[in-house]
């Protein structure tokens, strides 16, 4: 006569259950870098009848994965991902899956610089031109900010800013009195990206 014990074996059953994450470009599904492959395995334990060949399944242990990677790729920002980030569940009924990242070209900040000066005209004695004293040189400096991708180098141009010249100083000069001014001697307001 035989116990249940002596008539039953246990057989250990396996099951391994994979997550591939993949890295690709936006829109063109460039492969950007190697896949993230995570691996959960998934045991049970089963009663095997030695007579009669009756197996009596066991239950199956549970995992999880964990978050998923962003994998920062230089000159690329991740966009949004069609699955969630977070740690996920693994059960005897999860299948495999693939979960694909986005990402796209970074841009970064291109400072440029423009002077624009004024260069007020010398003072001339006005029969012969002489100069009378050392000119004056208004100086405004403009600035914009462009934006670079990283990966094509295609450059899109920020705004300049604008400045504004002082008014044109007398500059009195012993012996002499001022005659009227070719340019006006008022403030000059809104200067732009002149050449």
């Amino acid at each position: 006569m035989y116990t249940t014990k002596q008539i039953q074996k246990e057989v250990t059953e396996e099951k391994e259950v994979t997550r591939t994450i993949n890295y690709l470009e936006k829109e063109t599904n460039k492969v950007l870098k190697e896949p993230v492959v995570q691996k959960v395995k998934l045991t049970r334990t089963n009663k095997v009848n030695k007579v009669t060949g009756e197996v009596t399944e066991g239950k199956w242990t549970e995992g999880s994965w964990g978050e998923i990677p962003s994998g920062a790729i230089e000159n690329y920002k991740v966009l949004k991902y069609r699955n969630s980030r977070r740690k996920k569940q693994v059960t005897s009924t999860t299948g495999n899956e693939k979960v694909d990242v986005y990402y796209e070209a970074d841009t970064k900040r291109s400072y440029r610089r423009k002077r624009s000066n004024k260069n007020n005209k010398l003072p001339r004695k006005k029969e012969t031109n002489k100069v009378l004293k050392e000119p004056v040189v208004q100086k405004v400096k403009l600035t914009r900010t462009n934006k670079v991708n990283k990966v094509t180098g295609e450059v899109t141009e920020g705004k300049w800013t604008e400045g504004s010249w002082g008014e044109t100083p007398s500059g009195a000069i012993e012996n002499y009195k001022v005659l009227k001014y070719r340019n006006s001697r008022r403030k000059t307001s809104n200067i732009n990206n002149r050449k």
